[in-house]
């Protein structure tokens, strides 16, 4: 059941949040890991009362961990990570307990003052909670005592993730270029592979800087 909400005059579709991804994500692979089995849909609270059924994607299951992919849909007030996919790989651990990383495209704490431990991954409070619940039920449902380790990738260089650095670099990019050189070289930037070289070249360059 879809939900909305009245804003500027309008009823807004509502989405869910790449914490919501990661929790859904998480709470599926959990379950495939410890069933054997393949799901079509998971199902989640959020901190808000709302209850998401959602389709677990690019599913891979084995005997030694299973992981899957849940798309971001953001509602009708869409932000620039509308449709990205979000992963989840769970695999057993000897200790007990639920531990959360953070694999491809998801930062690292190096600075205290944020609310993620230094060093740790940049997984806030409440998507760190949200995953330690549902897991924590799939467990308790599965009979299971030992430990299980979630780690939450994004999709930088998966499928849209991509697209997603495209556009948030092409606007910059361009507006740079444009300054020094002529009208056909930002067009080329509306290319998606001329865009990645460009910027491949440019980051070498910079990095060979002294």
């Amino acid at each position: 059941m879809e939900e909305y909400q009245f804003s500027q005059g309008k009823n807004l579709r509502c989405g869910y949040t790449t914490g919501s991804c990661a929790t859904a994500a998480s709470k599926a692979a959990a379950a495939m890991l410890l069933t054997g089995e393949r799901i079509d849909s998971v199902r989640i609270d959020t901190p808000k009362g709302i209850v998401l059924n959602l389709e677990p994607l690019e599913v891979m299951l084995t005997a030694d961990f299973a992981s899957c992919a849940i798309r971001k849909d953001s509602g009708d007030d869409p932000d620039d990570t509308n449709g990205v996919l979000v992963y989840a790989k769970v695999e057993k651990t000897a200790e007990p307990g639920i531990m959360i990383e953070g694999g491809i495209g998801v930062g690292r704490v190096t600075k205290p003052g944020l609310a993620c431990a230094v060093g740790g991954p940049a997984i806030n409070p409440t998507p760190r909670k949200m995953i330690t619940t549902e897991v924590g039920k799939v467990m308790a449902e599965a009979g299971y005592t030992g430990g299980l380790k979630v780690t939450i990738s994004s999709i930088l260089f998966k499928n849209s993730g991509l697209k997603c650095c495209f556009k948030l670099l092409s606007t910059l990019s361009e507006r740079v270029i444009s300054s020094f050189a002529p009208k056909p070289i930002p067009l080329l930037l509306n290319s998606e592979p001329a865009f990645v070289v460009i910027m491949i070249i440019v980051f070498s360059k910079l990095t060979s800087l002294p």
